[in-house]
This record gives C-alpha cells, structure tokens and sequence, in this order.
C-alpha cells in the first residue's frame, strides 16, 4: 500500500464555520452551517483554518492568504536544489515527532554514501530540550532509525541563516516559517516536493500528534519516501559539484 492510499483525512475543523451557529442556535441554522461545510472543497476549508490559526503571527489578514498560498503552491512544485546544499534542517511544529524521525532517516542514508552533508532538526513552536514522542521512539526503529537520544529545538534566526536548506512537513509550519523569516524564502522546501509520485499543491506530511502508533507509522512511510527523494537529489548535486 502506497503513502498516498493511507493517507489521513484532511483535518476539516475551522473555527468560524465550526461556531458558526453556537450551540444554542436554532436547527435551521446549524444545518446551514453543515451545508456550508459540505458545499466548500475540503483543500480551501483546510486553507481556511490555517489563514485563521496563523492571526497570532500576523494581523494582516493579506499576508496570511499570501503565506498559505505560497506554501500551498509549492508543495507541488518539482524541488530545484541549491548548489552544494551542505547544511539541511527538517522543520515541524513541536521537533519531536515527524522531524527528528526524517533527520534520523537522511542521517543513515547520507552515510551510506559518505556525504558530509550535515543534518538537524527544530520545530516552529519546540520545547527546547524536550524528548521525542513515545509513539515516535516506538516506530522510528522500524524504519531502521532511533530517535532515542532526540532533544528538541526551536527555530531561531541563528538556525536559519546557518542552514542551506529547509525542510517543512506540512502547509501550517510553513506558511508561518515564510511569515517569520520571509528572507529566507529561497531555503525552503516541502518534504512532499521529494515524492515523486505524491507531490502535489497543498499535499503535506500530516501531523501524527492526535493520532495512534498505527497513525505514526503511516507518517513515517511517508517520510521514507520523501527522504529518499531527497537524499538522492543531495548526493546527485554533490557529485555534480565535485565534478565541475
């Protein structure tokens, strides 16, 4: 089975559609407020949400619609590789799941091949210090990696302006990464733009954090995916650069 075939459903919750007609509201409206739901497409009532949930980064409603459309599209835009990428960190919200388990992963594929390509990994809202997630630590060693020793980090100015590439998971992270360091536009990838049969506009790597073990090990064959797509394109531009 394919990563794309057991994908999760889209998380379809936004608030001002959910509250719409508040919980004492007559009938007549709260079926309103389920057409409603029904009648938009799941990929703009996802866009929605994160539009609403990016308000405490910035007030301006415009460069909220700009980031999330910005991230949205390039989720499906084939990956052109800065040259001689030396330097890579994976991006999340919390650095102790989807993360630290692709770090693990293009860590044990890039010494394979003896690549002195550096790896990290950090979260747009990190505890600093904080461990991986148990679900995390008990599927990572499935996939041939351990996140055992993991410690979490925050993104930081200094983080990003060391970094050659940057490396988000999902639309949300990214949308307020191009918010909170639009300099640093050029850095940044959608892990999904690796696939090369999953990639897609709005396609992501899904939050595991509300779901099960079975939820993570989904995750982690995407990630699988993804980072071998990667990794592969950063030991072709390795070898490129080495013969110039």
């Amino acid at each position: 089975m394919t990563p794309a075939e057991t994908e999760p459903a889209p998380n379809l919750s936004y608030p001002p559609l959910d509250n719409f007609a508040g919980s004492t509201a007559p009938l007549p409206l709260k079926r309103l407020q389920g057409v409603v739901k029904r009648i938009l497409p799941s990929t703009l009532v996802v866009a929605m949400r994160v539009v609403a949930e990016l308000r405490p980064v910035s007030h301006s409603l415009i460069k909220r619609i700009g980031s999330v459309a910005s991230a949205w599209r390039r989720a499906g835009e084939k990956p052109v590789l800065p040259s001689q990428a030396k330097n890579v960190v994976f991006i999340c919200h919390g650095n102790i799941m989807r993360s630290p388990v692709a770090e693990a992963m293009l860590q044990r594929e890039l010494e394979k091949h003896s690549s002195n390509v550096m790896v990290s990994s950090a979260g747009m809202h990190a505890i600093n210090g904080r461990g991986a997630d148990p679900r995390a630590q008990t599927v990572a060693p499935e996939f041939g990696v351990s996140v055992s020793g993991h410690q979490a980090q925050v993104v930081t100015q200094t983080l990003v302006d060391s970094s050659d590439l940057l490396v988000v998971m999902d639309i949300q992270n990214a949308a307020e990464f191009l918010l909170r360091y639009p300099q640093a536009s050029k850095k940044l990838f959608m892990l999904r733009q690796f696939s090369e049969h999953n990639r897609g506009p709005g396609r992501d790597i899904p939050d595991p954090y509300p779901g099960d073990e079975e939820f993570m090990r989904q995750c982690c064959g995407m990630l699988r995916e993804c980072v071998d797509g990667l990794s592969a394109q950063l030991r072709a531009g390795q070898k490129k650069a080495a013969s110039c």
